[in-house]
């Protein structure tokens, strides 16, 4: 169950990660073009450098669908952050499976 586990949740995170990063990029281009009236070639080489760089793509990207696409901030924000979010659910998850065979191999055990 656990190695199950684990490949699941890494298949969610690869392509949570490939989905936000192709929408990322194109709400980041959106976002310089508002934000500092970019022209459309320079948002886009902007946006390939920035798309993946962990928080700083994933904030920009934020601020994007939000003043570029015009999306509500709550709905951005579970997207831009998704991958963070399947992250923490993974090491939660992790720790309660820890705890339980710890405490089952200490009843057995004794």
């Amino acid at each position: 169950m656990k190695n199950k586990f684990k490949v699941i949740l890494q298949t969610l995170f690869f392509i949570s990660y490939l989905a936000v990063g192709i929408i990322g990029f194109f709400a980041e281009i959106k976002g310089f073009q508002v934000w500092f009236n970019m022209p459309f070639i320079l948002a886009i080489i902007t946006s390939l450098f920035l798309t993946y760089i962990p928080i700083v793509g994933n904030f920009a990207m934020y601020y994007g669908m939000v003043d570029g696409w015009g999306w509500s901030k709550l709905l951005s924000f579970i997207i831009s952050f998704l991958p963070f979010l399947l992250l923490a659910v993974g090491l939660i998850g992790s720790l309660i499976l820890t705890m339980f065979n710890w405490i089952k191999n200490k009843v057995t055990n004794n």
